[in-house]
């Protein structure tokens, strides 16, 4: 209980403080209205059972079937719009010597030579590669002029 004091005028003029206690507030459930009855009966909640172990398995299995559908059908929309590996892609043409190429993300002497003679040692190829380019390092853009295979 809370006391509160409060400051009263009499009717000669003096202030007096005056202690009361507020009245003790009781607790009321609030009834809960049935929307569809438009407020003529109070709405009934049903008592809730425990749910038996076969029910829960069920449901369980339920919302794993659902989580698995739901994924691959994720997969199969986001696998059309284009997703792919983050990796550089395979060139479509084969590199033929004398020709001039220009080198993509990823490309290495040793690949390109790889490329050119795939059936031979691609050691003395990458030797004549770095010595007509002038250097051992690749810059995306640039183009070099690829020396024959033999």
């Amino acid at each position: 209980m809370v006391a509160v004091q409060q400051r009263s005028r009499s009717t000669s003029g003096q202030m007096s403080l005056v202690a009361y206690a507020p009245a003790r507030a009781t607790r009321r459930p609030i009834a809960a209205v049935h929307p569809l009855a438009g407020g003529a009966r109070p709405a009934t909640r049903p008592l809730s059972r425990p749910v038996s172990p076969s029910t829960y398995r069920r449901r369980q299995a339920l919302a794993a079937g659902a989580v698995a559908v739901a994924s691959a059908v994720a997969s199969v929309v986001l696998g059309s719009l284009g997703g792919g590996s983050l990796t550089a892609p395979e060139r479509p043409l084969p590199l033929i010597a004398g020709q001039v190429y220009e080198v993509q993300p990823g490309d290495t002497f040793w690949a390109i030579a790889r490329t050119l003679d795939p059936a031979g040692d691609p050691r003395p190829l990458v030797d004549r590669l770095v010595a007509e380019h002038g250097g051992p390092v690749l810059v995306v853009g640039e183009h070099i002029r690829l020396p024959s295979a033999g």
